[in-house]
């Protein structure tokens, strides 16, 4: 079980970022309800750490993921008429 520490408040914010970032990648394509979604990410992102015992393993998959949504999104772009 993890401690709560100094760097609680820090590990929040960092994920009400990736919520955040969730919610307006959900807006922009449209989804149902991204403010049910963006607090998902922010409550399941929590229970994992929990679940894992820690916070590092959680960050990382985190941020892999959303590095390989961004180029995805990327590649997947149509080309801009110039």
């Amino acid at each position: 079980m993890p401690g709560f520490g100094i760097g609680t408040p820090i590990y929040f914010a960092i994920q009400a970022f990736i919520a955040r970032f969730v919610y307006r990648e959900a807006s922009t394509h449209n989804r149902r309800s991204p403010l049910v979604l963006a607090g998902s990410i922010f409550i399941l992102s929590i229970v994992a750490v929990f679940i894992v015992g820690s916070i590092l393993p959680v960050l990382l998959v985190e941020a892999v993921t959303i590095i390989m949504y961004r180029a995805a999104t990327y590649r997947n772009k149509p080309p801009t008429a110039q």
